[in-house]
């Protein structure tokens, strides 16, 4: 990693890290109650995804190179920030 790199910011590891837990929860504990209590057997969670909208697009190009390493990086989750989700409005 070269020195122009910086790191992604604490919050939103643990933030990615989070979602990871609740996908796990989701696909393995939550669907089988909800099976149960519906009576509907034959519905599954497959490749469950998670969205995370984090603050503000940076303006430093240091910085938006690390977001793009960061948000690449994660398999299963979809990164924005604020201002490109209102750019699609």
């Amino acid at each position: 990693m070269d020195e122009a790199t910086i790191h992604p910011l604490d919050d939103a590891i643990e933030t990615s890290q989070s979602l990871a837990r609740q996908r796990y929860r989701l696909s393995h504990a939550s669907l089988p109650v909800k099976k149960q209590e519906s009576g509907v057997y034959d519905v599954g969670a497959y490749a469950v995804g998670g969205i995370l909208v984090i603050g503000r697009t940076p303006d430093d190009r240091d910085r938006q190179k690390s977001l793009e390493l960061f948000r690449h990086d994660l398999k299963s989750v979809l990164i924005v920030t604020y201002d490109e989700l209102l750019a699609k409005l």
